[in-house]
């Protein structure tokens, strides 16, 4: 009984990671080929060659972190297609929660809806709450779909769906993944004061799990207000293991994989997680549909977390973890460490991805779990 129990929620966790993998793969070439040209700016900075007050580098900057910003928006009419639900109401609701007037609440000293508490976060960048809230409207429209009249549903429907799930989605599922967030945020510092190697393993190891879902922008106050009160943040040391681990994992599926596919995205994706610390179209688009590059990520992750951790490296601003912005973490512990740490996870993660390998689908196919493995498996693919 218990084998069966545990074999369905094995199922169901695979059940999820394919549909967050459906839903990221209509938008999969526009997230690498924007991830690229974050990567290609970078190194555009890195060498002084454009002034990052410029309004040159204004205009670049937001045509490759655009998508980035607005990535609900993106999501929610993948996710509409998904789950059957109207894809411009999604993309209504989406824009909603990033509205800049909607954003300026967070800086208000208390929020409420007809005197109901609204615990106010960032929507910039996430993922799950825009899925789920579309997850909710596709329930939702179908209901009212059956109880309203037919000549009144094309325009009642929108209307009721908006009216109910923008506030339900500031009200509910923003808060339960900004309070997950700080839960995990408290633990992580507590960790970090008493066993500083400890934290960094398992912070390593979950950072890329917790983007996923996420809870990541928990940590993210806790971050910048380590380093306007003490001028470094020690929970940033473990953020370029668990980054360029991920890069790292893809790289391998690129170099071991016969799907024409998975290796272009593969190759595009390691670039852009190792120079712009963009790691979205390596988890989307290789590592979390093909399972086992994920998992090994987040080995390597965890081991480079903590070899950085132990020697208290600290990042003294707020960046995306990648090579090019590493220098944030020379003034503060050992850098030597930070890079051995660094090494060490995109090491584990390349290895394990290139050694043990991965089910690889045929190549007329989209990677996931379901998918057919290719005619001639490498035999240590289960």
């Amino acid at each position: 009984m218990m084998a069966a129990a545990d074999s369905a929620k094995a199922n169901r966790f695979h059940q999820f990671i394919d549909l967050i993998s459906e839903i990221f793969s209509p938008i999969l070439w526009t997230m690498a080929g924007l991830g690229l040209f974050k990567a290609l700016l970078a190194l555009v900075i890195a060498f002084g060659w454009l002034d990052t007050q410029s309004q040159t580098y204004i205009i670049l900057d937001a045509a490759s972190d655009g998508m980035f910003t607005f990535l609900p928006i993106f999501l929610a009419y993948s996710a509409a297609k998904r789950f059957q639900a109207n894809p411009f109401t999604a993309v209504a609701i989406a824009t909603a929660l990033l509205d800049p007037a909607v954003i300026a609440l967070n800086d208000a000293p208390s929020v409420d809806f007809f005197g109901i508490p609204v615990v106010m976060t960032s929507y910039t960048g996430s993922v799950v709450p825009i899925i789920v809230a579309v997850w909710m409207q596709s329930l939702l429209e179908r209901w009212l779909k059956r109880i309203l009249p037919s000549i009144v549903s094309n325009f009642t429907v929108p209307l009721l769906a908006a009216l109910v799930m923008v506030p339900l989605t500031l009200i509910a599922v923003g808060p339960v993944l900004t309070y997950a967030g700080q839960g995990i945020s408290w633990a992580i510092r507590w960790l970090f004061d008493t066993a500083p190697w400890l934290g960094g393993a398992l912070l390593g190891g979950s950072y890329q799990a917790m983007v996923v879902l996420g809870l990541h922008w928990g940590l993210v106050p806790f971050v910048l207000s380590d380093i306007a009160t003490q001028g470094s943040s020690v929970m940033m040391g473990a953020f370029p293991s668990a980054a360029m681990a991920q890069a790292a994992a893809a790289a391998a599926v690129a170099l071991r994989s016969r799907n024409s596919r998975i290796k272009q995205t593969g190759a595009s994706a390691a670039v852009t997680g190792l120079l712009a610390g963009v790691t979205e179209p390596a988890i989307y688009g290789v590592n979390l549909p093909l399972k086992r590059p994920f998992y090994f990520a987040l080995i390597g992750g965890a081991v480079g977390g903590a070899i950085a951790a132990s020697g208290g490296s600290a990042a003294t601003a707020y960046t995306f973890a990648s090579l090019i912005t590493l220098p944030v973490f020379l003034q503060v512990g050992n850098f030597t460490l930070q890079l051995i740490g660094v090494a060490a996870a995109c090491a584990i993660a390349f290895t394990l991805t290139l050694v043990i390998g991965f089910n690889d689908p045929v190549d007329s196919s989209p990677p996931t779990a379901t998918t057919t493995p290719a005619t001639e498996p490498h035999p240590e693919d289960g």
